[in-house]
């Protein structure tokens, strides 16, 4: 029978892989004093303070079901965050917002450092009015009604707590602008400090970089990653699939390094060959899918567990005039497809639909 000692042999190993030093006890510290028990490992800041609390279970066991414990002593030692690990799967929970989270690894000590920055400077997104002009370099840009009722109903979603979104507009309709628009809200409400905008080829990411965001989120310093050497100077880490998943893995980025991830002209291909890579990132991830992809992507039951699609009213693939005339949210899709009644005709014909 295994003992949770085992379990604590990989988890040593997977912190040391996330950066920690478990021999540093100004880094982590074991077994500390919390509640009405010991805590297994705390986790704490350049400055000492505690960033987690590590719950430990042994293999095979649930470390969900330590989920009021931990949190006892998360609360009991004033930690924002709580892990919940066996060795084999990771939780992480920020308990105060959200459910627990499966993830791949612990997030390093900077990125724990970042995240409790963060909750102490976000601000409700809806204090600030969606701009109906926006200032674009020298020049000065509409934002459509469709842009702005879009961006209304992802705060909305964002808001629910809910991280997973797919965002259907029609080519032609300003897609890249509309999501620097949510962008920089989410920069200035303090939801985010880091995004990653993945393109089909980098050509198109260039194109994201250097056409929208240089000019419209020109506060918000952004790098092109071209492969090779990694760079990380920039808030905004624009890329492709394949050069992002090769700099993955012990010395790369880390579960929990990016805020925000977007997937622009996302197929259902990116969705089998390259869902690891999606899944690696502990974060708000909103897809772009072109009206042609988003079927298959539905059908395929490749999108992760409680997806939110956001699309026009009165179906898909409308064109710039059918984006136009607002958008709805239909309920999530779970896996098989969607599941809830306030969908499009076109999508009644292709799913299954519960209501």
């Amino acid at each position: 029978m295994t003992k949770e000692t085992d379990s604590r042999i990989i988890i040593d190993r997977r912190l040391c892989d996330a950066g920690w030093d478990i021999a540093n006890k100004l880094q982590v510290a074991t077994e500390e004093a919390a509640a009405d028990g010991r805590a297994d490992y705390l986790l704490l800041d350049n400055r000492g303070r505690p960033l987690s609390v590590v719950e430990a279970k042994r293999f095979r066991t649930d470390p969900t079901t330590a989920k009021m414990r931990a949190e006892q002593y998360a609360r009991s030692l004033k930690t924002p965050f709580i892990f919940l690990s066996n060795g084999e799967v990771t939780y992480f929970w920020d308990y105060e917002r959200y459910p627990e989270r499966l993830v791949e690894n612990f997030f390093s000590r900077g990125d724990l450092e970042r995240l409790a920055a963060l909750r102490h400077q976000r601000r409700a997104l809806s204090i600030a009015d969606i701009l109906k002009k926006a200032g674009f370099g020298s020049d000065e840009r509409d934002v459509r009604d469709y842009q702005q009722k879009c961006i209304q109903k992802v705060e909305a979603v964002l808001t629910q707590n809910r991280r997973r979104l797919l965002i259907e507009m029609a080519t032609g309709s300003g897609k890249t602008f509309t999501i620097a628009l949510i962008l920089k809200r989410l920069f200035e409400a303090g939801w985010a400090q880091r995004v990653l905008f993945l393109a089909d080829r980098i050509e198109l990411a260039r194109q994201a970089k250097e056409e929208t965001f240089d000019i419209y989120l020109h506060e918000y310093p952004s790098v092109l990653l071209t492969g090779g050497r990694r760079s990380r100077e920039g808030q905004i880490t624009v890329g492709t699939l394949p050069t992002i998943t090769s700099q993955l893995g012990t010395g790369g980025f880390s579960p929990g390094y990016f805020d925000v991830v977007i997937t622009d002209e996302c197929h259902r291909s990116i969705y089998s060959t390259f869902k690891h890579t999606l899944l690696h990132f502990d974060a708000i991830h909103i897809g772009l899918p072109t009206s042609i992809h988003l079927r298959s992507i539905i059908l395929s039951s490749t999108l992760p567990t409680g997806t939110i699609l956001i699309g026009p009213r009165g179906g898909f693939g409308g064109g710039v005039g059918g984006a136009g005339r607002g958008f709805v949210i239909t309920a999530p899709v779970l896996g098989g497809g969607l599941v809830g009644s306030n969908l499009g005709s076109l999508n009644r014909s292709l799913l299954s639909v519960k209501s």
